[in-house]
């Protein structure tokens, strides 16, 4: 009897021990699963949101810094018309239609606006008129030229006398003159202007004249121009 107890002792004591190896196998097995858990709840998630939002402040300091470059190209402005005109040179002056120095007047028929009428078919008295506009140049120089009234002159080329007053010694090329400032009186009314004119072309289609000494009955006198159009 003693020495069954003795081995029944001896079989429960290894029964203990073996259960609580046991035991212990299970508890550190268990263990080892947590670790990942661990490291994935703190350290691995905290480190990909730290490189996230870094990444994110990298890429918002790139496009600041290229969309400021870029902007701060794009607005540049060019040169000021400003520096571009004193840089380059001042264009040709135009001289006025019209001067008038004391009883001297210059014109320049380049920069007049004029009209041209031919004789009407069929006109009992023909004449040709040439004349600025008062509205659109500030001044009124009128020439008619008549082909049938006034002997010395029927509408051929050649140098003649202005001249208003005969109609059998006088050409028949009557000027008229009514200045800016004038009041209405127009200074041919007195048919009294002299001086001549040379004419190179005068049909239906054109004019070329020239003119010399023109000179009204006031003492008015025109610097000698020529006449195309």
């Amino acid at each position: 009897m003693g020495a069954t107890r003795v081995k029944m002792l001896a079989a429960l004591l290894a029964a203990v021990v073996l259960l609580a190896t046991g035991c212990g196998d299970d508890s550190s097995g268990d263990a080892a699963p947590d670790d990942p858990e661990v490291t994935d709840d703190g350290g691995a998630d905290d480190g990909a949101d730290v490189s996230s939002d870094e990444d994110a402040a990298a890429d918002d300091s790139t496009d600041d810094d290229s969309t400021d470059d870029g902007d701060d190209g794009g607005e540049v402005a060019p040169p000021s018309d400003d520096s571009a005109d004193d840089g380059g040179e001042d264009p040709p002056a135009v001289d006025p239609a019209l001067v008038v120095d004391g009883n001297t007047v210059t014109v320049n028929w380049d920069a007049v606006t004029p009209t041209f009428i031919p004789p009407a078919a069929g006109s009992a008295d023909p004449f040709f008129h040439i004349h600025s506009s008062n509205a659109v140049d500030g001044f009124y120089l009128s020439f008619e030229m008549y082909t049938v009234w006034g002997g010395a002159w029927t509408g051929e080329t050649g140098t003649f006398a202005i001249g208003c007053n005969d109609q059998v010694a006088d050409s028949g090329i009557c000027v008229h003159f009514i200045p800016v400032s004038a009041d209405g009186n127009d200074l041919g009314a007195d048919f009294g202007a002299t001086g001549s004119v040379t004419i190179n072309q005068l049909d239906d289609s054109g004019y070329d004249l020239a003119v010399s000494g023109l000179t009204f009955s006031d003492g008015t006198t025109f610097d000698d121009f020529v006449m195309l159009g």
